[in-house]
């Protein structure tokens, strides 16, 4: 789970594992992959509720071992890729989570 500034609700959903089973678990998830030999780090995010959540995503890039000063950055939906974008190690930035939406960041470091 990756860090975020501001308040993130929480859901609650029976996951039916044996019978009535109510977990509950924030709204926004996400989670990090890193695919080294490619100097290239993708962030995913995904939004379970009905209602759009906005906060701050707020990672160093460093923290999941890509190395570099400045990245390339696109964002990943279901329709496709964004045109790349410039970025630096510290990602902090204010995002509005569409509900019930996945999307992606993908960084890969420049040369």
């Amino acid at each position: 789970m990756l860090p975020f500034l501001g308040e993130i609700p929480n859901v609650t959903a029976d996951w039916q594992w044996s019978g009535v089973w109510p977990v509950t678990t924030p709204a926004v998830m996400s989670g990090a992959w890193h695919l080294p030999v490619e100097k290239r780090l993708v962030l995913l995010f995904a939004n379970v509720a009905e209602q759009s959540v906005t906060a701050t995503a707020h990672y160093d890039l460093r923290n999941a071992g890509l190395i570099g000063s400045t990245f390339a950055r696109r964002r990943w939906t279901p329709q496709g890729g964004s045109e790349a974008t410039r970025s630096t190690s510290v990602l902090r930035e204010t995002v509005t989570f569409p509900p019930r939406a996945v999307w992606a960041w993908e960084f890969t470091a420049q040369e």
